[in-house]
């Protein structure tokens, strides 16, 4: 009786907790979202803000070589 108490507490344990990959995620993909979210707003500033700065700087460069540059920049 006492063993079977026993168990049947550590199945009941085992059930009630559920620890997936996914779960961790969310710190993850709010660094992400900021990041993709920063990258556009860099983006939108660019054609006003480099050309003043740096004349031979492109004047619209695309998504894909900000995300370049980024990663490049995180690299470093």
């Amino acid at each position: 009786m006492l063993i079977e108490k026993f168990v049947d507490s550590v199945t009941n344990e085992e059930d009630s907790i559920h620890h997936h990959w996914y779960n961790h995620l969310g710190p993850i993909a709010l660094v992400v979202a900021i990041k993709l979210f920063l990258i556009y707003l860099v983006m939108v500033m660019w054609p006003k803000v480099m050309p003043s700065l740096f004349p031979s700087i492109n004047k619209n460069p695309g998504y894909i070589n900000l995300i370049g540059l980024s990663v490049i920049l995180s690299l470093i």
